[in-house]
């Protein structure tokens, strides 16, 4: 693998590493040196070179210790060492879909969304991995929690004008893509130019907000935010902005269980009839009825964490429930370490409300992904 397309990668791994946070970061460790695949500060520049450090050096000298970029974190080292996959001659590197392509195409000033070909085969850089051919497609880059298809139909802005059309359409065209299920209101686009590159959109109250705070992840609606005029509440529960981009239940449609069998309701209404909800606009899936193991998330004006069995962050993050237990994904940062948080309830019929039960935190050196699915024992 050439130098500039191994920088090139490296940058897209250190970016998902920041972004998520994660015990593997260069946060608790001097500048040029990151936490390598056991926590222990390293020079970043190891993680550049073509040797594979695997326990190999040590560092720092005399320390006793060697540097492990071995794992699947660091791409095995960006491919130095054995384990991970690496494929593509040098030179080439692989797209969205998989394929080969030169690397040469990445951030050339043209947005490679599938619509010109290297030997009979589609470029496609316009993903989330890539930071959005890293900034030649415009709009955001994130996934719309599972829908990041160029056919996904919503909202698209260019300005002040607000028009629907597919994702494919909206990049081409140079606009700015809301998600996958949005529709256009009077008011969508009104919010003036973007910020720093970061684009507006109104919620459901009208409030111009970031677009990054209607999607990229998690729920935000019910959260407060000023952008200088004042503090207010972002409120995403409409289908205009299909409930935070489907990453928020409420007055949105989506697949419920009863059962095996499935329906499609709103979450409010899946709940009085004692479904389990799959969220909003998932469609109704038998499989997933039958395992009872789909994550789902709320609004966090539905359920709270007190924090008398300890504090959390992130809450919630996705819901599960059987019978009387209700389990829910957060992250737990006590020791400045982010660790998954599993937040227990059991159902109090007396009060008619749920009561915190149990507070369950990864053991150190183990983290589980924040989408992962879990399940009680009834």
């Amino acid at each position: 693998m050439s130098k500039n397309i191994k920088q090139l990668v490296y940058l897209f791994v250190f970016a998902c590493i920041a972004f998520l946070s994660s015990p593997t970061s260069a946060q608790n460790c001097p500048i040029g040196e990151i936490e390598d695949c056991n926590g222990y500060c390293a020079p970043m520049e190891w993680l550049m070179d073509e040797i594979c450090d695997e326990q190999a050096r040590e560092y720092p000298v005399g320390s006793g210790y060697y540097v492990d970029f071995s794992c699947e974190d660091f791409m095995c080292d960006l491919f130095a060492c054995e384990g991970c996959s690496d494929e593509c001659p040098v030179g080439f590197v692989p797209d969205c879909g998989g394929n080969c392509v030169p690397g040469e195409y990445i951030q050339d000033g043209i947005c490679d969304m599938g619509q010109r070909f290297y030997k009979g085969v589609p470029v496609d850089f316009s993903c989330q991995f890539f930071g959005c051919d890293m900034g030649d497609c415009a709009g955001s880059c994130w996934d719309d929690m599972g829908y990041d298809g160029l056919d996904d139909v919503g909202a698209c802005c260019l300005g002040t004008e607000c028009s629907e059309m597919t994702r494919g359409e909206c990049w081409t065209l140079g606009y700015t893509f809301i998600g996958s299920n949005t529709m256009c209101l009077s008011e969508t686009c009104s919010c003036g130019d973007p910020l720093d590159g970061l684009d507006w959109v109104v919620d459901c109250n009208g409030e111009c907000v970031l677009l990054w705070n209607v999607g990229g992840g998690y729920c935000s609606h019910g959260d407060t935010v000023d952008y200088g005029d004042g503090p207010f509440e972002i409120d995403l529960d409409c289908p205009e902005l299909a409930c935070g981009l489907s990453g928020c239940v409420g007055n949105c449609l989506g697949g419920c269980c009863t059962g095996a069998d499935c329906v499609t309701v709103s979450y409010y209404d899946c709940v009085d009839i004692g479904g389990l909800f799959l969220g909003s606009y998932a469609e109704c899936n038998e499989t997933e009825c039958v395992s009872q193991q789909q994550p789902i998330q709320l609004p966090d004006t539905e359920l709270y964490w007190s924090g008398k069995l300890g504090e959390v962050e992130q809450f919630p993050q996705w819901i599960i429930s059987e019978e009387d237990l209700l389990v829910v994904g957060a992250v737990d940062n006590s020791e400045w370490e982010f660790k998954t948080a599993i937040c227990v309830f059991r159902y109090n019929e007396t009060e008619d409300e749920w009561d915190e039960e149990a507070l369950l935190v990864a053991p150190d050196g183990w983290a589980e992904g924040k989408y992962a699915s879990y399940t009680t024992d009834g």
